[in-house]
């Protein structure tokens, strides 16, 4: 299984400072297609973003795999062609990972494979890769950069009690 990551995630990961602590978590395991790497780094360094740098370091530093995929006859469904090469690339056992509430439901409607970002991390506390201060600190990280929501921490949280 791959994990499969959409430019949002790759954002907030940089943003909260998760990202060594997400590799580790996810192992070699990581994909994400040349659309992806153009909207964080290419038109993030042509904007001036200092969390493109970051991310293209990051991108590097893991040799996150970048698949360069066909996405034109998808396209018109999502409109975006990150949320597109997630959608085509989550296939199998393979999942997306997003934050993006919108690109979400599209992708539960045309049934891709996703979870939330801070999911991913509740799987790893459930799997005890995580320690549950761990994992509460990275649901903090991640309300910080709003990759999560307070009420998602709430029951998330909740979810790890009931595991315990």
């Amino acid at each position: 299984m791959n994990w499969i990551l959409d430019a949002n995630t790759i954002i907030y990961l940089i943003k909260a400072k998760l990202s060594d602590i997400f590799m580790e978590c996810a192992g070699n395991r990581v994909i994400i297609d040349t659309n992806v790497y153009k909207e964080v780094v290419e038109k993030g360094e042509e904007r001036g973003y200092q969390d493109a740098t970051l991310a293209k370091r990051y991108l590097q530093k893991y040799q996150i795999s970048i698949k360069p995929i066909d996405i034109s006859y998808k396209l018109a469904l999502f409109r975006d062609a990150g949320e597109t090469s997630c959608h085509i690339l989550s296939t199998g056992s393979d999942i997306c990972i997003s934050s993006d509430k919108r690109a979400i439901q599209k992708f539960i409607e045309y049934n891709t494979n996703v979870i939330h970002l801070d999911e991913f991390f509740f799987i790893q506390a459930i799997g005890k890769k995580l320690s549950k201060d761990d994992f509460i600190s990275i649901l903090n990280q991640l309300e910080m950069v709003y990759a999560t929501s307070p009420e998602r921490k709430l029951i998330l949280l909740q979810e790890l009690e009931k595991n315990e």
